[in-house]
C-alpha cells in the first residue's frame, strides 16, 4: 500500500519532525528551521504575513499550519515545489480523521461546565 494511501486512511502516523520556534525579529517573529537552517518558502510565507499587519500568534499559528504540511511532505520523501492536489487530499483527509469522536450517547448533548443541558 502507498504511504500517501496509508496516512489517509488512518493506517499510518505523520511523524513529529521539524519545530517552530520564536526567532528574534519582528519580519518573521516565528520560523520553521530545518537542519539547515530555515525552510525558505515558510520564512517567505511567515515574513509576508507579519508585514501584512498579522499579530505574532497569528504568524505562530500559521507556522504550526506550515509545519504539519512539511510533515505530510517529508514522510514520501516529496518536495515543497513537487506537492500536487493528491497531497492536498492526504493532508485533508488526515486532518479530517483527527477529529474527536462522537459521543458515546447519540442524541445527547454533553452539556456545559456545570454539566447541565443547554438546551432547555
Amino acid at each position: 500500500m502507498d504511504v500517501r494511501h496509508e496516512v489517509l486512511e488512518g493506517q499510518r502516523a505523520i511523524p513529529r519532525l521539524g519545530r517552530v520556534v520564536e526567532v528574534n525579529r519582528a519580519h518573521p517573529p516565528y520560523a520553521m528551521p530545518d537542519a539547515a537552517g530555515a525552510e525558505e518558502p515558510v520564512t517567505a510565507f511567515l515574513r509576508d504575513l507579519a508585514l501584512g499587519d498579522s499579530s505574532p500568534l497569528t504568524c505562530r499559528s500559521y507556522g504550526y499550519g506550515m509545519l504539519r504540511w512539511y510533515r505530510l511532505l517529508w514522510l514520501p520523501g516529496t518536495g515543497w515545489e513537487r506537492a500536487t492536489e493528491s497531497e492536498v487530499a492526504v493532508l485533508t483527509g488526515w486532518l479530517l480523521g483527527r477529529q474527536p469522536a462522537a459521543s458515546a450517547a447519540p442524541g445527547r448533548c454533553s452539556g456545559g461546565r456545570d454539566g447541565r443541558s443547554p438546551h432547555r
